[in-house]
């Protein structure tokens, strides 16, 4: 239980902190970590959403890191 606190209190580890809390019993939850073990656990039985990373925007574009698909680049 305290260890899907830590997690889920990190923003890198945030999913796997859910997923772990999903494993525990509730009651515990609330004795470890007061209301916010109780919201962690009512979160970890909800239908998992799978990250957006990737979601295309409004009018289908991809955002990228990587520029433009339509970018040229000079070949020295």
């Amino acid at each position: 239980m305290q260890l899907a606190v830590w997690l889920y209190g990190r923003s890198h580890t945030h999913e796997i902190g859910v997923r772990v809390a999903a494993t525990c019993e509730g009651p515990s939850f609330h004795q470890v970590a007061g209301l916010v073990g109780k919201a962690l656990y009512d979160l970890s039985r909800c239908p998992y959403a799978p990250p957006s990373s990737g979601a295309r925007l409004a009018g289908g574009r991809r955002i990228s890191l990587g520029g433009s698909q339509t970018e040229t680049r000079a070949v020295a």
